[in-house]
């Protein structure tokens, strides 16, 4: 009985692994999905929690494997300690105490687990439906769409931040002096682009700001 409960442990222990590996593919691939930022990224979304959903099942099937495996080993132990009252108590109690401690653990890890998830989505949707107003505040507005996404991914993605980006943006077309500013002072070299992604950055920066407040002198702002 004790070989045939370690060999089932054995394979357990085994397929609890694969799953782990599988659960690590599964975060890489979210991760992916969230650099991607394919306009089709939604897509990618359910097919990732179609997945998930699948790599839950299968662990859940595992621990149900793992927990009938216990059970079996706990009533052999008690049954071995019949007739001995003391050592009877004792392992009861210690079975007791180890099932109520690994609930917890359990109850604790999926919580964890699931809000990781959960913003991983959220933060993934997020960004998809924050670059489809980018583009179309960009479009509205005449600016470079590229630009204006670069600049807003430092924000919440929200209109008015968005809005606010773009209305510093040049317009297509448009040009817009940048070697000299403020009685013929250079500004480092940096395009505008870089100085306003600067300012966004670290708006209380006082060298940030300065370039940032010539560049918008220069522009009769």
């Amino acid at each position: 009985m004790p070989d045939e409960l370690e060999t089932k442990q054995d394979e357990s222990s085994v397929e609890s692994k694969e799953t782990s590996q599988e659960t690590e593919t599964f975060t890489k691939k979210l991760e992916e999905a969230e650099r991607k930022g394919k306009s089709d990224g939604l897509v990618e979304v359910g097919r990732l929690r179609t997945e998930n959903a699948k790599l839950v099942s299968n662990s859940q099937k595992i621990t149900a494997r793992l927990d009938r495996i216990q059970k079996e080993s706990d009533e052999a132990e008690i049954k071995a300690a019949e007739g001995n009252t003391e050592q009877l108590s004792a392992i009861t109690e210690r079975q007791t105490r180890r099932t109520a401690e690994s609930n917890l653990e359990s109850m604790t890890q999926e919580r964890d687990e699931a809000n990781e998830k959960l913003q991983g989505y959220t933060k993934i949707e997020a960004s998809l439906k924050g670059e489809e107003i980018a583009n179309e505040v960009a479009e509205r507005l005449g600016v470079d769409k590229r630009s204006l996404i670069k600049l807003a991914k430092r924000t919440d993605w929200s209109l008015e931040a968005i809005e606010e980006i773009a209305n510093e943006l040049p317009k297509k077309g448009g040009t817009v002096e940048l070697d000299k500013v403020d009685s013929g002072r250079t500004i480092g070299g940096k395009g505008r682009e870089k100085i306003v992604e600067d300012y966004i950055k670290n708006p209380d920066d006082p060298k940030i700001k300065q370039r940032y407040t010539e560049l918008r002198a220069s522009e009769g702002r």
